[in-house]
């Protein structure tokens, strides 16, 4: 014979579950049974539940209930408070506890327990947009969205897109993990005179094309721009493809140094059709939604301190980007610019 040491919530179970069967008239052999089939053999003995149904029979109870002192919680508030948040869906808690004339926490309580509302945060966009420029951002869209859907069959490599952005000597992580008591580290704000450096980059589905530095308090212009940009790229993209049966594309977004004429002008004359972005619409641009956003998770928690050690760092992280990864972000590309079209020009919204 087996023996098994039953804790004191298996007994609470036991007691709950007989409970209820001698409640249904069953006797203590069913009940018995039942707890045996219902927890495969694991059981109080027959004898034990026997008393338990002598006990439920002379009136006391095997279960109790316990009381707990203090204030009863208050409850029925919901449709009250309810009722402001639909006239007002920004007031705070502190407010609400005010009208009601209760804790915060208590109003905080109400809300989960007896509405349907939850805090969300407002979502950001970068741009408030006018009708005008949704339809813009819908024919630009859609154009955009034919040119790459036929560049699957290539799979994407045939589209090059690129823009710039600025790289911290510094960038402080954004959470950590910490005890009661323990210290917790301070993020301050980027300022226009914090350390940087601007990095320019041009890639497509397979890998990065070309790496450019602008140099601190150095401004990126369109002869830069062209001249150790585009040109390089061109040159690039000439020796690893076949740009006489193929068509290639270049995308960037509506910078005034990708519009200049000199910009504009060598595009004109090379290899490159251009794709036009729509305005105010960095969701649409890959190196903002995926390369750059990504690139600068990995440079959380670094702390340069010359130039080169930023170039190495970053050129680091950009070798180690696969061609499976950058399909997928041109894959992302054309599901957004589905939702822009679906949307009638609204910004991408991931939720």
């Amino acid at each position: 014979m087996t023996f098994v040491r039953l804790t004191q919530i298996d007994w609470t179970r036991f007691h709950s579950i007989a409970d209820f069967l001698f409640r249904q008239g069953k006797n203590h052999k069913e009940v018995y049974e039942e707890l045996l089939k219902s927890f495969n053999g694991i059981a109080p003995e027959e004898n034990t539940v026997y008393k338990w149904h002598v006990k439920f029979l002379e009136g006391n109870p095997l279960v109790s209930i316990a009381v707990l002192p203090g204030r009863p919680p208050i409850t029925g508030l919901g449709p009250g408070i309810e009722k402001i948040i639909q006239e007002d869906k920004y007031i705070t808690l502190t407010r609400l506890a005010a009208i009601f004339g209760i804790a915060k926490e208590t109003v905080r309580r109400i809300i989960i327990e007896e509405t349907s509302y939850i805090r969300v945060g407002t979502r950001f966009i970068p741009h408030r947009i006018t009708p005008a420029q949704k339809q813009v951002r819908v024919q630009l869209a859609q154009s955009m969205f034919a040119t790459i859907r036929e560049s699957k069959q290539v799979g994407y490599a045939n589209i090059f897109t690129g823009d710039e952005s600025y790289i911290f000597y510094y960038s402080p992580h954004e959470s950590q993990w910490a005890k009661e008591g323990d210290s917790i580290d301070e993020r301050p704000k980027h300022c226009i005179n914090d350390l940087k450096v601007m990095l320019t980059t041009f890639w497509n589905s397979e890998h990065v094309f070309v790496v450019h530095w602008t140099p601190f308090q150095t401004t990126m212009n369109a002869t830069m721009f062209t001249e150790d940009v585009l040109k390089p790229l061109q040159k690039q993209v000439k020796k690893e493809h076949n740009t006489k049966t193929i068509q290639h594309h270049i995308h960037f977004d509506n910078a005034a140094i990708h519009r200049a004429n000199y910009t504009q002008n060598f595009i004109s004359k090379g290899i490159f059709k251009p794709m036009k972005h729509p305005p105010y619409s960095p969701d649409l641009a890959p190196s903002d939604f995926y390369l750059f956003s990504n690139l600068k998770k990995l440079l959380k928690g670094c702390d340069f301190k010359t130039e080169e050690e930023v170039h190495a760092k970053v050129e680091e992280a950009l070798r180690k980007f696969t061609p499976s990864q950058f399909q997928q972000a041109y894959e992302n590309w054309i599901h957004r610019l589905e939702m822009v079209i679906l949307t009638n020009g609204e910004y991408y919204n991931k939720k």
